[in-house]
């Protein structure tokens, strides 16, 4: 199941980096 996996990281992508 790559397809699920490329979404969940491709939403991660599209948000914006974590302020630290």
């Amino acid at each position: 199941m790559h397809l699920n996996d490329n979404g969940q990281i491709q939403r991660l992508i599209s948000l914006p980096p974590p302020a630290c």
